[in-house]
């Protein structure tokens, strides 16, 4: 369950980073 989260939170991430493709912006919690 962990490994299929950990996916999904990478495909996550790079989808944001496709998106925004600005390397000044972190996003935060």
């Amino acid at each position: 369950l962990r490994k299929l989260l950990n996916q999904t939170l990478s495909v996550t991430l790079l989808k944001l980073k496709a998106r925004t493709r600005t390397p000044g912006i972190t996003l935060l919690p």
